[in-house]
């Protein structure tokens, strides 16, 4: 089953609160749209920032969501016991350098991390508005996670079509305890594991699947596509990826068995990919403005 939500500026990132049934969506008019899915119908409209919403993210307790835009800013806001943003909480976060390209919070929900496409990414620790740590790489991020118990960051980064890997950065003593350098060609898109074991690469030849601590390539998925967008859920359980030409895949995370058939909508240029912590909700976000939600192996939305 798919909900399609139609606007018409473009949709460039999605985060799926911890309840399965909101649904955040940053879009080019600056503004993040906060949706329930399941009961379809509008719960917020944050915003705007200085520029077009580039990621977002909501914390693992559903208290808080963040979102990060090209204007180099992050924006906190709170939320209920039902999980809908009070607008008047706002919190402006200092400011990258460049367009901030990706958001997690911490399991305890007490920091937040933010990476952008100068390659910074910067640590925050909640209720304190300057930076708490800042690492300096090169590399545009492309996703940040932290890994249990928490004191440990893995950060995903990428160069279209040139290069992509990941590192591992050990915040209680400060340094980068392992790096990844993914040998895939013309690579579009990486995301990692929440576990910080497996890399996920979206290249023009399909899915590749990289063990990050043997630096190796661990297996190949999806051939025939090219794939344009990759993302795990929080618990790495459940993958989805997104070829050039629309369709949308959904795997198993955690031994790479696609479930269901592709769910194809020719034309739709994938921005990006959410998927939910408990159930198999897909939401893909598109250039067109559209955002799809997939219900696979479900014969209709959660309750």
């Amino acid at each position: 089953m798919t909900t399609n939500h139609i606007q018409a500026t473009p949709a460039y990132c999605a985060a799926f609160h911890p309840n399965d049934h909101f649904l955040a969506v940053g879009r080019g008019d600056r503004k993040l749209y906060v949706r329930d899915v399941v009961n379809d119908k509008m719960v917020a409209v944050l915003g705007p920032h200085r520029g077009v919403v580039t990621s977002v993210a909501f914390s693992n307790d559903g208290k808080l969501i963040a979102s990060g835009s090209n204007d180099h800013f992050v924006r906190l806001w709170k939320l209920d016991k039902k999980g809908k943003p009070d607008e008047k909480s706002a919190v402006w976060l200092g400011e990258h350098f460049a367009r901030v390209t990706a958001l997690a919070f911490s399991h305890d929900c007490k920091m937040l991390a933010s990476g952008d496409s100068a390659g910074c990414l910067t640590v925050w620790k909640l209720g304190n508005e300057k930076p708490y740590k800042r690492i300096e790489g090169r590399e545009p991020i492309s996703c940040v996670r932290f890994s249990p118990p928490g004191d440990v960051l893995v950060v995903g980064h990428v160069r279209p079509f040139k290069s992509a890997g990941a590192f591992i950065w050990k915040l209680d003593e400060d340094k980068e305890a392992h790096r990844a350098k993914c040998e895939v060609d013309c690579p579009l898109s990486l995301t990692v594991s929440p576990k910080g074991r497996a890399i996920l690469v979206g290249s023009k030849d399909g899915l590749k699947v990289w063990d990050m601590i043997d630096d190796k390539l661990a297996g190949s998925v999806a051939d025939e596509d090219v794939v344009g967008a990759v993302e795990f859920n929080d618990s790495g359980s459940v993958a989805a990826t997104a070829a050039v030409d629309g369709s949308v895949r959904i795997w198993d995370g955690e031994r790479g068995i696609q479930l269901g058939p592709a769910m194809a909508d020719p034309g739709s240029l994938v921005n990006g990919l959410a998927v939910a912590a408990r159930s198999q909700l897909v939401a893909a976000v598109c250039q067109s403005g559209r955002v799809a939600v997939y219900y696979p192996r479900l014969s209709g939305p959660p309750g």
